[in-house]
């Protein structure tokens, strides 16, 4: 949930603890990261898209839609079959 909450706004700093946890305390495992991250650019990316979705016109608002969701549950989907 953090990861999540995180991403709505700075996804570097989830992605720097995440990496140097992983590989210099060996407390969490790299799956364990990988899907942190992921978790946390998805929600960077919905945060984005609402951002777009609330501004911009009606052209680029239908443009986007399908490419962002395509990104999105590809994201989702590499998360759940990391191991």
């Amino acid at each position: 949930m953090s990861a999540i909450a995180a991403g709505f706004t700075y996804l570097d700093a989830i992605t720097l603890l995440m990496t140097g946890i992983s590989q210099a305390s060996r407390t969490v495992q790299p799956s364990v990261a990988i899907r942190t991250i992921s978790l946390a650019a998805v929600s960077n990316t919905l945060v984005k898209v609402i951002i777009v979705l609330s501004t911009a016109h009606k052209v680029l608002q239908k443009d986007i839609l399908p490419g962002v969701l395509l990104i999105v549950f590809a994201a989702l989907a590499a998360t759940f079959f990391v191991e």
